[in-house]
């Protein structure tokens, strides 16, 4: 294992643009060792659209590290419905993404597995964690992220408490049930 290794992937390709573009592709169980369950290093212009990062882990990034050397017009930002999802990712230094560069990072529209801003805020490391880093633009965040409309509750699993809320809003008189 490299010290840049990516868990799931690792684009490395200095001076070239680069996609990782696509609906349904997902990055789930990977230990980066020291960076991310994918990790960007040194490229030109990346956009990173629609996937899911889930359950990785890594020292920096737990879910994407953009590395240092990558320039500015990387975005993780939402196109229509290509929305990253996060979810139960870890790292020391940002569980969901580290920026390790200078540049703003435009990832508005994703969907988080929360609404708390502030607790999104916590995943990220950015300029807030060290002045010299730019910053992950996140907010507006996605909220239409269910995969499951029975999921009432919102946590991304169909379990006894969604029947509840559905059995509460039912038994209300809910005229959509």
């Amino acid at each position: 294992s490299r010290e840049f290794s990516g868990g799931g992937l690792l684009v490395e390709v200095p001076g070239r643009a680069f996609e990782v573009h696509g609906v349904d592709c997902t990055f789930e169980d990977n230990d980066g060792d020291f960076n991310g369950g994918a990790t960007l290093l040194g490229v030109m212009r990346g956009e990173v659209l629609g996937n899911t990062f889930e359950d990785n882990t890594a020292r920096l990034g737990g879910a994407v590290h953009i590395a240092l050397g990558s320039a500015p017009l990387s975005t993780m930002a939402a196109e229509g419905d290509l929305r990253n999802r996060f979810s139960d990712n870890s790292a020391d230094l940002g569980a969901d993404i580290h920026n390790d560069t200078r540049a703003d990072i435009d990832a508005t529209g994703n969907c988080w597995g929360t609404v708390d801003l502030a607790g999104i805020t916590q995943r990220i490391f950015d300029a807030a964690d060290d002045p010299s880093k730019g910053t992950v633009v996140f907010d507006p965040i996605a909220t239409n992220c269910n995969d499951y409309p029975a999921d009432l509750d919102g946590d991304g699993e169909l379990t006894l408490f969604d029947f509840l809320a559905f059995q509460t809003t039912f038994d209300a008189g809910c005229e959509q049930c």
